[in-house]
């Protein structure tokens, strides 16, 4: 199975001999031989354990002064050099570029030899195209970092500098779109970015627009008293705010709003995907609607008990792929969150959750849920533990959750793992798997090798 990107392993090389190996940003440890290429081998050793308990190879970023050498290791220990990057400081200083040297070159004309790939900078024509990202730095010229995001599929990132909104291709660093705020008369201190599944939602006191398909859309209006957008599987909706069973909901696309209309009385929306409106109903021992916009039911299926003797909770929403979560009880105590397909009349997947049952949320991409201490992934296999159970859990416009914990410490969880608030930002990760973090001096943003 190929490696994947989670966990995030960075092996750090203090000096010779000694590393610091940090897995998703959490409990660093260091590793001290007489070489570093010995103390690497205990590092082989250690990683080759969290591979054999995934299954898969796993990817290791080996930093060494500005050199970062990124390596995939099978769960047998073997390491395979992949790509070598080096840092390089160019005249000016408010540009930060790499060199990426593919390993096959590495390994046939070493360090000293061969063409070395540059990468270009935001808003300048590209003259060498870049496959993989080489260290790319995107500078904040108008100040420091307020809001970005990546778009669902990861192929872009949105940004915030000063008055002026861009969108970056998110796998080379180079301007496909930008707007100034002042001349759409939105006020850059108000305005969230908000994942989409290809592209962006950009809300503001009382109005919204979007970005997609390469381009920004006109500004709407909502009312605020009345109205409220939400963002569910990925893709938001304008909804009411009093009324859990809506005759309709109102999605939000690039070219204005598309209404879906319910298709039974009753009915409570859960989401829209793939060009349907998904509605949970009470009919028989609970039913999962898809329909047309126009409300035309398409298919309707039971919800699929996930254990004999299981008792439904409750409705909990739905993934980013549109399978329905539910939430159930088996007769051996147990609390399980229940994936299904709104065409499907069986269970596709569960999660054993513990503690804070009835707290469990889905955030706005469908990525991840949370439960207590623990977060999971929807899309895929896996969780990871929080420091704490969070006595408040705030979703993010980006996707994840903000954290307030008893001890007064904040924090996010993300589908890229948990990142305290005095850590530097992680804005997530690209879609050929680079993850996009803000400087520690707010200054840029960075989409690393």
């Amino acid at each position: 199975m190929d490696a994947l990107d989670y966990p995030r392993i960075d092996a750090t090389v203090e000096t010779d001999g000694i590393i610091t190996l940090t897995i998703q940003d959490h409990n660093p440890r260091t590793f001290q031989d007489t070489t570093t290429d010995a103390a690497l081998t205990h590092v082989w050793n250690h990683c080759a354990h969290l591979a054999q308990t995934l299954g898969r190879d796993v990817k290791i970023h080996v930093q060494e002064g500005t050199k970062t050498s990124y390596y995939t290791l099978t769960p047998e220990g073997e390491p395979t050099l992949q790509t070598v990057t080096e840092e390089v400081e160019k005249t000016s200083i408010w540009r930060r570029k790499a060199i990426l040297i593919p390993a096959a070159a590495l390994l046939a004309l070493g360090l000293g030899g061969g063409a070395l790939a540059t990468v270009n900078a935001l808003n300048q024509p590209a003259t060498t195209t870049a496959t993989t990202p080489a260290g790319i730095t995107l500078t904040l010229d108008n100040g420091t970092y307020t809001t970005a995001a990546l778009s669902g599929d990861g192929q872009r990132l949105s940004y915030l500098d000063g008055s002026t909104l861009y969108v970056v291709d998110a796998t080379k660093g180079t301007l496909v779109s930008q707007t100034d705020l002042t001349k759409i008369k939105i006020e850059a201190a108000g305005l969230t970015i908000h994942p989409t599944s290809d592209g962006f939602l950009y809300t503001a006191p009382g109005s919204y627009f979007l970005w997609s398909g390469g381009k920004f859309s006109s500004i709407n209006t909502i009312t605020p008293k009345a109205q409220t957008i939400i963002t569910r599987a990925g893709e938001p909706v304008i909804i009411s705010r009093n009324d859990p069973t809506p005759s309709n909901v109102q999605k939000i696309s690039v070219n204005g709003t598309e209404r879906y209309r319910s298709p039974a009385e009753g009915a409570a929306f859960i989401a829209t995907s793939k060009g349907s409106g998904i509605w949970a109903s009470t009919r028989g021992n609970g039913t999962i609607i898809t329909a047309t916009a126009n409300g035309t039911e398409t298919s309707a299926r039971p919800v699929a008990t996930p254990a004999e003797g299981a008792t439904f909770t409750r409705w909990v929403g739905a993934t980013a792929t549109g399978e329905v979560i539910t939430l159930w009880h088996t007769p051996s105590g147990q609390d399980v969150l229940s994936l299904q397909s709104p065409e499907s009349d069986s269970v596709s997947r569960t999660i054993d959750i513990t503690g804070a049952a009835d707290n469990v949320k889905i955030d706005g991409t469908g990525t991840i849920a949370i439960a207590g201490s623990q977060v999971h992934y929807l899309s895929t296999e896996g969780s990871y533990a929080l420091p704490a159970a969070p006595t408040k859990v705030t979703s993010r416009p980006t996707g994840g959750f903000t954290l307030e914990f008893g001890d007064g410490t904040t924090g996010n969880a993300t589908p890229n793992g948990y990142t305290a608030s005095t850590e530097t930002p992680v804005i997530g990760t690209t879609t050929d798997g680079h993850r996009v973090t803000v400087s520690p001096d707010q200054h840029s943003i960075v989409i690393n090798p």
